[in-house]
């Protein structure tokens, strides 16, 4: 059964749904049409701690998404990463990219990347979604052995959240990668070039 138009609807006109046992109550939810990108070979063959990344189904450079997309400046989110203090600022165009910059550089100048979305890929193909073990299997991780860890060691059991990061011994480029609580999938990935 849908809901009639008009029939008991709240002020903003919102559809009011009783639900009892042992009845069946059918609705319609509008569900918004999302398009699912594959990573591309160019971002798949990516080398480690590269400066890629892909948004969608375009690959750009770290350093230039403040000249690409518009950013929420007003309202920074501060985070530490390898003792260091970043600012972090949410992408208008493009749900679940941040961009990072040093907190103590006025130029604004992007230093890295947050991800919270699958369209939003590094080398690899690593995203936010997927298994641990895209970015930690020995044989065909992203990365491999992370260089420490935070948090619970126990993952994906319901603890305490654990993030695991890894740090370019040939860089200071370094990721972050927070594991659900639930289970053993990427919740968000922070990465720095710097």
């Amino acid at each position: 059964m849908s809901v009639p138009f008009g029939s008991n609807c709240t002020e903003d006109r919102s559809p009011v749904i009783s639900a009892g046992r042992n009845n069946n109550t059918d609705f319609v939810l509008p569900i918004q049409e999302y398009q699912l990108y594959q990573a591309k070979p160019e971002i798949l063959n990516e080398k480690s701690f590269s400066h890629k990344i892909q948004i969608n189904d375009q690959i750009y450079n770290i350093e230039e998404l403040f000249d690409k997309f518009t950013f929420n400046m007003d309202s920074p989110f501060e985070s530490t990463m390898i003792q260091k203090k970043y600012n972090s600022y949410s992408c208008n165009e493009i749900k679940g990219l941040f961009v990072i910059t040093a907190a103590d550089d006025n130029t604004n100048k992007p230093v890295g990347v947050e991800i919270n979305d699958s369209n939003i890929k590094l080398w690899g193909g690593m995203t936010a979604g997927d298994h641990i073990t895209k970015l930690t299997n020995s044989k065909n991780g992203c990365i491999g052995t992370p260089s420490y860890c935070k948090g619970s060691p126990i993952v994906g059991l319901g603890h305490d959240g654990t993030t695991f990061v890894f740090v370019d011994p040939h860089s200071e480029a370094a990721l972050q990668a927070k594991i659900s609580t639930e289970d053993r999938t990427i919740a968000s990935i922070s990465y720095v070039v710097n």
